[in-house]
């Protein structure tokens, strides 16, 4: 079976996006994930490996791009597919996005738009958030 993302027709430009960071996934029942332009090419060289050509190989397609969101579809002979719809996306969080860092650089140049120059003259706290941004390397 071959489950495939597909993002609301509402927002072609966010689909197009979220395919492209979108890869091949093989799970452990030997189902596939893929994009569902990426999915199509896949489920049509399959078949033409299978022997599907002509009629049969347009039906199977057509079978494809007619499958409803999130029901399993039977497109071919022993082939089916399900038309995921994506509902909400979420952010990877196994990883830091950004340097622990940053978000005080952040927080200090925000203060400083909005004091001015008294942010050299308010007090030895920032000081030493200065200091601590002026020694951190943000390369590491």
């Amino acid at each position: 079976a071959i489950a495939i993302n597909k993002f609301s027709a509402k927002y072609p430009n966010w689909e197009k996006k979220l395919n492209e960071g979108l890869r091949s996934k093989k799970l452990e029942d030997d189902s596939l994930i893929q994009p569902t332009e990426l999915a199509r090419k896949s489920v049509e060289n399959m078949l033409r490996r299978s022997g599907y050509q002509g009629a049969p190989l347009n039906s199977a397609l057509e079978n494809f791009d007619n499958a409803l969101d999130d029901q399993r579809t039977e497109i071919a002979l022993g082939l089916e597919i399900i038309k995921w719809r994506i509902t909400g996306i979420k952010p990877d969080l196994s990883n830091p996005v950004t340097k622990p860092i940053i978000p005080i650089k952040i927080a200090y140049e925000f203060l400083a738009c909005h004091v001015g120059y008294e942010i050299y003259s308010v007090g030895r706290e920032f000081c030493v958030i200065r200091n601590a941004l002026k020694s951190f390397d943000v390369e590491r």
